[in-house]
């Protein structure tokens, strides 16, 4: 919105300049040898496909190490750029009852984090390593009642948040439109600009069909060997209920061709495949 507006020459009373919140976290490779070392071998112990002394379930995904990878970055973070802590060379110094409740009490009242969001990524990091027989007494028993004490968020100011991003579907279905009699003002020269704009149309039409999280859209493949969205007959084993009117069309016409998209497993949020049927050509 900021670029919108300085681009529109609204800056008369606009400050352009960008206000940040200072960054305090520290990436982990710059984390002492010994800490680095520990960190990533949680990591990896959580994402490996098989570890015997892993609970069942307990793997998570390369997407949720990363966020519990950044949740260590900003603890590590806060402790030697705001408390000024330069003796912590690995994670029994890091991860303590003091330090832990120092940066939650920080990060609530100096930062105005959420209590939930800050409950739930430090949740994650607790589960990495309590689930670790090697670190699981660095948490034990401190760290599930520190995580208690969070402060819940007012359920009235959650719902208000949300109020201000939601729109009436009626209103989201003019999008589309809208976007398409801009690109009647576009130059036919301009063919970035074109594609952009058709881009930005067929994101709000596919999300209006089929509100897929935005990770499966940007990773669907449409092509090579083993394509996300296809045009072709349905796999033999596939455990999809075919709808009342492909029932009707293959007893007519025999086996056909659908649109589909399969997504598997692994490819979801949930863990669940994800495989229904669009249409045929006609």
């Amino acid at each position: 919105m900021r670029k919108i507006l300085v681009e529109a020459g609204y800056t008369s009373n606009l400050n352009t300049n960008r206000v940040r919140k200072a960054e305090y976290g520290i990436p982990l490779k710059e984390f002492p040898e010994m800490l680095c070392a520990e960190v990533q071998e949680v990591l990896r112990w959580k994402q490996d496909k098989y570890v015997p002394s892993r609970p069942k379930g307990g793997q998570i995904r390369a997407i949720t190490a990363k966020r519990i990878e950044g949740e260590f970055c900003r603890l590590y973070g806060y402790c030697v750029n705001i408390e000024k802590l330069g003796n912590i060379s690995n994670l029994r110094e890091l991860v303590t009852e003091q330090n832990v409740g120092n940066f939650i009490s920080w990060s609530l009242n100096n930062r105005n984090a959420k209590g939930l969001g800050l409950s739930i990524q430090l949740g994650g990091l607790s589960a990495a390593l309590s689930q670790n027989p090697k670190f699981s007494d660095i948490t034990s028993p401190w760290m599930p009642k520190l995580l208690e004490s969070i402060p819940e968020d007012s359920g009235e100011e959650t719902q208000r948040r949300k109020e201000e991003k939601y729109l009436p579907y009626s209103v989201l279905c003019d999008i589309a439109p809208a976007i398409r009699r801009e690109r009647e003002r576009i130059p036919e020269n301009h063919r970035k600009a074109i594609a952009l704009n058709v881009r930005d149309e067929l994101v709000i039409l596919w999300l209006l069909t089929l509100p897929w999280r935005q990770r499966n859209i940007r990773e669907c493949r449409v092509g090579g060997r083993n394509p996300n969205l296809l045009h072709g007959p349905l796999p033999r084993m596939a455990s999809i209920t075919k709808p009342d009117w492909l029932l009707e069309a293959e007893e007519q016409n025999g086996p056909l061709e659908v649109w589909q998209f399969r997504f598997s497993p692994s490819e979801t949020k949930t863990g669940n495949g994800l495989a229904p049927i669009f249409e045929t050509n006609g």
